[in-house]
């Protein structure tokens, strides 16, 4: 009678090589989610000193905001505010960015109590980043007459039309302050389209392994 064809085994070398050609699939899938997802995992930038600083209590009125970050500002819509105890407003406006550092002046001759300073700024990374804290004046005010009278003429003479600038912002200022609040958000990453790229990369990892199973299991 005709001999019957035995189906030749499977080579021991053939299956450690699949094995190794899809484990390498897969870790190369696990690699491209992990450069999608690096963006979104940065640490914000943080604050790192301040001037004056958190709860410290000033002998001397303060001339301004100083505000240094971990790094670099993004040069996009950024506010500092001061208000006092009350809640009134002492300063605002858009402060000035300097790569690390954010500044605001303050009104000459601040009365003395507690002050909230209010900042909000965009990170390196293109996210927001806001934050409060607090701070104290209690100046010296047993000055003679003779020297507040001599201190105060070449003290106030410059300060009123800045301050009045920044109490006072035109309509044209509110309107470029949304536009780039706009621009802002625009800009930064959408974390819908983060999500999604992760899921299609998550269902082609469960396709590839189901392929290897099921070519496994014909062979």
């Amino acid at each position: 009678m005709p001999a019957t064809a035995t189906p030749s085994p499977v080579s021991p070398r053939t299956r450690p090589a699949a094995t190794r050609a899809a484990q390498l699939f897969l870790l190369t899938l696990l690699g491209v989610a992990g450069l999608v997802t690096a963006p979104s995992a940065r640490a914000h930038d943080t604050l790192i000193e301040a001037s004056p600083c958190q709860d410290a209590v000033v002998e001397e009125p303060p001339t301004e905001v100083a505000l240094t970050f971990s790094a670099e500002i993004l040069d996009l819509p950024t506010t500092i505010v001061v208000t006092a105890a009350g809640g009134a407003v002492v300063a605002e406006g858009t402060p000035v960015v300097d790569g690390q550092a954010v500044r605001l002046a303050l009104p000459p001759n601040l009365p003395n109590g507690d002050y909230d300073v209010t900042w909000s700024v965009v990170s390196s990374d293109g996210h927001r980043t806001e934050d409060r804290y607090t701070f104290t004046l209690a100046a010296d005010n047993d000055a003679t007459p003779s020297e507040s009278a001599t201190e105060s003429t070449p003290k106030t003479a410059p300060q009123p039309s800045a301050q009045t600038s920044q109490a006072n912002p035109t309509p044209d200022t509110d309107a470029d302050t949304a536009a780039q609040d706009d621009a802002a958000d625009d800009w930064m990453p959408s974390w819908t389209t983060i999500l999604l790229v992760q899921a299609g990369i998550v269902v082609l990892a469960i396709a590839a392994a189901l392929a290897y199973k099921r070519w496994r299991t014909g062979r």
